[in-house]
């Protein structure tokens, strides 16, 4: 297992809601006792991956994260990044260190898991939390409109381009729960811990295609989770990253 030549360095940034639609949204957020919309989970890890990209343009076809996303970022709150050399860690906290948002590992690997080969299912009949569900293959194909990167990386720092090609900001393309909206007609849900392996940055003009499966459902205070194993590739087949996504996708009744 290799590790990036990265240094020490902090910064502030400024996350906000681009689109805000579900638990991004104020309304609906507030609908469930917060106090507003949370900037998405992978928009805050695209602020991050912009300091480790600026400091290793090859981060987006070898690096590896792990991510746990502590408390809500509020859209338009300043925060602090913090990443560590000698610790290979990252922070990004409010007002002090203590009061961390998201933080994780950042290192290199080769070894990501592999997905298995399966059927694509067109439609799941199962209701979302069935066990029946767990190890069903899905799949989705999203575009990306070029016209909206500008204003997501003059706010993120994501770079335009890498080795003079524009690249879409991993903001557009890597958040598989896009999987569970699609196949259960979900809005709404909370990402609270992810591992990201990169292989290839995602460019502009390239369809992104999720593959992937449900490994486990679980319950915690009463607040239903789920697990994902998916590979996120080009429409052309370049394997573009695989993430392990969980996310709580229906909150405890109060």
């Amino acid at each position: 297992m290799n590790t990036p030549n990265l240094k020490s360095i902090n910064w502030k940034t400024t996350p906000r809601n681009i689109s805000p639609n579900g638990i991004h949204d104020d309304e609906k957020a507030k609908s469930l006792g917060f106090q507003g919309g949370f900037v998405p989970g992978i928009a805050l890890y695209e602020h991050v991956c912009a300091g480790l990209i600026d400091q290793d343009v090859s981060w987006l076809d070898t690096g590896y994260v792990e991510l746990k996303f502590r408390k809500p970022v509020y859209s338009n709150e300043t925060v602090t990044i913090e990443l560590k050399e000698t610790e290979r860690t990252f922070n990004l906290y409010g007002d002090n260190p203590n009061d961390s948002r998201c933080s994780g590992l950042f290192i290199q690997t080769a070894n990501p898991p592999k997905l298995p080969n399966g059927k694509i299912e067109k439609q799941l009949q199962e209701p979302l939390g069935s066990s029946n569900l767990v190890g069903e293959m899905m799949e989705i194909t999203r575009e990306h409109d070029p016209s909206s990167f500008s204003e997501i990386t003059s706010v993120t720092g994501f770079p335009t381009e890498i080795n003079g090609k524009q690249v879409v900001p991993i903001s557009q393309w890597g958040n598989p729960i896009y999987l569970i909206y699609e196949y259960f007609g979900l809005s709404t849900t909370i990402h609270y811990q992810g591992k990201i392996w990169h292989h290839s940055p995602l460019f502009a003009g390239e369809a992104s295609v999720t593959r992937g499966l449900i490994t486990r459902f679980s319950e915690r205070n009463g607040n239903k989770l789920l697990e994902l194993l998916t590979e996120i590739s080009s429409d052309s087949g370049r394997k573009v990253a695989t993430v392990e996504h969980s996310s709580v996708y229906e909150l405890a009744k109060k």
